[in-house]
C-alpha cells in the first residue's frame, strides 16, 4: 500500500516514550501498593517492571540472570506472604523487604541504562547552570 511513497516522506515511529510513559505508570502503582501493603499487586508491578527493563539488560553481564533469580526468590516470598495472611498469622518484615530490594535493584538497572533520566541538555536544567 505504501510501497510508492518515498522513504523521506514515511515517519519513524519512537517507541521510547510510550516505554517512558508504561514505566512512570508502573512506578506509581508500586508506590501504591508498597505504601498499602497491597502484597499481590507490589508483586504483580514489581513483575511488570522487570518484563519492561529487561530489553536494557545486559545479558553478557548476568543482569537477566540475576533478575531472574531476583524473581524467583521474590515469588517464593510472595506465596509465603499469601499464605501467612489466609492464616492470619503476621508477616515478617523480611518478606516485604524482598520486594523492596528487588524494585531498588530495577531502579538501578533503570539509573544504569539513563532510562528516563534526564540529561544535561533538558529545560528543567535551564535555570540551574548546568
Amino acid at each position: 500500500m505504501f510501497d510508492n511513497i518515498d522513504d523521506s516522506m514515511k515517519g519513524e515511529f519512537n517507541s521510547g516514550l510510550a516505554i517512558i510513559f508504561r514505566l512512570d505508570s508502573i512506578h506509581k502503582f508500586l508506590h501504591n501498593a508498597k505504601a498499602s501493603r497491597d502484597h499481590d499487586s507490589y508483586y504483580w508491578w514489581l513483575v511488570s517492571l522487570f518484563t519492561e527493563l529487561i530489553r536494557f539488560m545486559n545479558d553478557k553481564e548476568g543482569e537477566i540472570a540475576n533478575h531472574k533469580t531476583y524473581w524467583d526468590s521474590v515469588t517464593k516470598d510472595y506465596f509465603r506472604i499469601r499464605d501467612l495472611s489466609q492464616t492470619n498469622k503476621p508477616i515478617p518484615m523480611t518478606l516485604y523487604m524482598s520486594f523492596v530490594s528487588w524494585e531498588l535493584e530495577l531502579v538501578m538497572v533503570e539509573q544504569k541504562y539513563n532510562i528516563g533520566m534526564p540529561k544535561k541538555m533538558d529545560p528543567r536544567f535551564g535555570m540551574a547552570n548546568k
